[in-house]
């Protein structure tokens, strides 16, 4: 398993900055990481092809920083999630927290999180952030897996559908990754023609192998500003809308990534030792379930006729598959409306 973090003041904490044409605020962002009341052991930063003043402010940066300062500079372009492994790679500390290079971190966003992982011996922590625009006006707060609330989660307590956590939120142990190979990753659930970014995969190793400490505060300043990789908006329609839709495309996709996780842990698994091997066992069981669920939910969907589907719907609940470590009772809730507003079924509604 994760192991402990030490009682001593040796843990260190490497940064994880990703550049690529990030100089309109980069400089705000490398500043709030010296700022920190718990100081990171050095800052690893990994421009991908920038052709603004990227790689000069970093440079810069480095020669009156206090704390150590490493630049790679990529021949070619990774892209967004293959640079933050990249980086991650490369950092020496025993836990790493990841940055992106347009916000702004608050001065104990470090103390914070390596607090939280002494006290609950987690293998990752997750924090709340302020959603901000370009000048730094709180327009509204993350939202995402945990937002707002106080927990610590052990192995394997983590719905994994969706494995909703932002990169810039995450603090981790450098372990984590030694675990299974970055490569042999699974596909998107939400992009299938990708696979997982850097911080779903960090979350999905963390949520099997290690507990998982959840801290309240805004420790970020997550800035959008128009030309972000990745943005914070609302999807259209309401959200009751939303949650009544049924998308067999959608179903297809989920089935196709808990089948894929399941593989991994189990292709991975033996090659592992002590509690690691058991959680991974254990993992790939709890994803082979819930495929098996996934499953018999797109048959029971494109079934023909309501007392079909009524009947498939009812093995269903036997089987337990609407149970809160199953798909859950809203999903239930969701399935059911469904039969009764399209009683002919085998559509997309």
């Amino acid at each position: 398993m994760v192991r402990p973090v030490p009682s001593t003041p040796a843990a260190t904490v490497s940064v994880a900055l990703t550049t690529c044409n990030g100089a309109k605020y980069l400089r705000e962002q490398l500043a709030s990481h010296v700022a920190q009341t718990l100081l990171p052991c050095e800052i690893v930063v990994s421009d991908d092809c920038s052709t603004d003043a990227s790689v000069s402010i970093v440079e810069a940066f480095a020669r009156q920083s206090p704390v150590p300062v490493r630049l790679i500079r990529n021949p070619t372009r990774l892209g967004y999630s293959e640079n933050f492994l990249a980086t991650i790679a490369r950092c020496r500390g025993d836990f790493i927290a990841l940055s992106d290079q347009d916000d702004v971190w608050t001065p104990d966003k470090l103390a914070i999180c390596l607090e939280a992982m002494r006290a609950s011996e987690a293998a990752l922590t997750m924090h709340s952030a302020a959603v901000v625009d370009g000048d730094l006006n709180v327009i509204g707060e993350l939202r995402q897996f945990g937002a707002g609330r106080k927990a610590v989660l052990p192995p394997l307590a983590i719905d994994p559908l969706p494995l909703m956590a932002y990169g810039l939120t995450l603090v981790f142990r450098r372990r984590l990754l030694q675990l299974v190979d970055c490569a042999a990753r699974p596909h998107s659930a939400s992009f299938p023609e990708q696979l997982m970014s850097h911080d779903e995969w960090i979350f999905l190793l963390a949520s099997i192998f290690g507990t998982i400490a959840i801290v309240p505060d805004r420790l970020v300043l997550y800035r959008q500003h128009g030309a972000n990789v990745y943005g914070e908006a609302s999807a259209p329609g309401s959200g009751v809308q939303r949650w009544r839709q049924i998308s067999l495309a959608g179903y297809e996709r989920r089935l196709a990534f808990l089948s894929e996780v399941a593989s991994v842990l189990e292709q991975h698994g033996p090659r592992l030792e002590g509690r690691d091997r058991w959680l991974a066992k254990q993992g790939a069981r709890r994803y082979m379930r819930l495929a098996s669920h996934m499953q018999r939910r797109l048959a029971m969907h494109r079934a023909r006729g309501a007392q079909r589907r009524m009947a498939r719907f009812a093995g269903m609940v036997l089987h337990g598959a609407y149970l809160p470590r199953a798909l859950g009772l809203k999903s239930m809730l969701k399935d059911f409306l469904a039969i009764v507003r399209n009683p002919v079924g085998n559509s997309e509604n």
